[in-house]
């Protein structure tokens, strides 16, 4: 399962990055450098599973940490994006909280599932 990790870590941060700035970059200098920095943890995490020892787990460690932080900021802003929307808007607002919500699984799901799991990997192995 490691060289999964360590083979999926980059792969996802460069899809992460490729779509993030591709499909919806932020006009937010700081928004964009947290990402890039998040992203780039979590494909130098790929390196500390291929590496394995203790600098490798806790290189793995603070990638996947990096990640699912940064998927927790994403929710944050969803829930408080929807909560304006409904509040302002009404009727059309609760549609567009709907929507945010659907969103928010799609995202906790797709984004934030891989970086969760190396976390319980990584805590449950006893080899670093």
């Amino acid at each position: 399962m490691p060289r999964f990790f360590a083979l999926a870590n980059p792969v996802l941060a460069a899809l992460w990055l490729a779509l993030y700035f591709g499909l919806a970059p932020s006009r937010s200098l700081a928004l964009n450098v947290a990402f890039a920095a998040a992203a780039l943890l979590f494909a130098l995490g790929g390196v500390g599973w291929w590496r394995g020892g203790r600098a490798g787990r806790a290189l793995a460690l603070l990638g996947a940490s990096a990640a699912l932080a940064w998927v927790l900021v994403l929710l944050a802003g969803l829930a408080s994006a929807a909560a304006y929307l409904h509040g302002i808007y009404g009727a059309l607002g609760r549609a567009a909280s709907v929507i945010a919500a659907v969103a928010g699984v799609v995202l906790a799901t797709l984004v934030g599932l891989l970086p969760a799991v190396e976390i319980a990997v990584l805590m449950r192995r006893r080899d670093g």
